[in-house]
């Protein structure tokens, strides 16, 4: 398995620096209390009612190379697909936000417009505007004020 150092690098400097230990200790023993969801794909109509199963519409998105990929494709497959969604990211591993950004806006982009927001913006609107840079971005007065663009 290939390895980028440079985002090795970056990330490590980022723990040591940024993130306050308690903070971490408190994410870590979460992390190793946490329990499996008792989730589960239900065929017969009758006890499709009943089963524990997510209300809200998800998105699952994995790296092509990330080593969790197999995690990603065993829980879309527990999940209801009347609303799920699972995108597997080109050409990025395990850190999906890091590694590719542009893909996974894109991604969002098209998983909101399928729950019927952002009727009118395309996709090819949002890459002319993305190319145009961030200085030329326009800037909302509720935006403005908290240092966020608004696209």
């Amino acid at each position: 398995m290939e390895l980028n150092h440079d985002l090795v690098h970056v990330y490590k400097e980022s723990m040591m620096k940024s993130i306050n230990p308690y903070n971490l200790a408190c994410f870590i023993e979460s992390y190793i209390k946490r329990t499996a969801l008792e989730i589960r794909r239900e065929m017969d109509p009758e006890k499709k009612k009943t089963a524990p199963q997510f209300k809200c519409p998800i998105m699952l998105v994995s790296g092509s190379n990330s080593p969790h990929i197999n995690e990603t494709v065993e829980m879309n497959g527990r999940l209801d697909p009347v609303n799920s969604t699972w995108m597997k990211i080109s050409d990025c591993g395990g850190m999906v936000l890091e590694e590719q950004p542009a893909k996974v806006c894109e991604a969002f982009q098209l998983f909101v417009q399928g729950l019927g927001y952002l009727p009118g913006l395309s996709v090819t609107e949002l890459y002319k505007h993305r190319s145009r840079g961030a200085s030329q971005m326009s800037v909302g007065p509720r935006d403005a004020a908290v240092g966020h663009p608004t696209c």
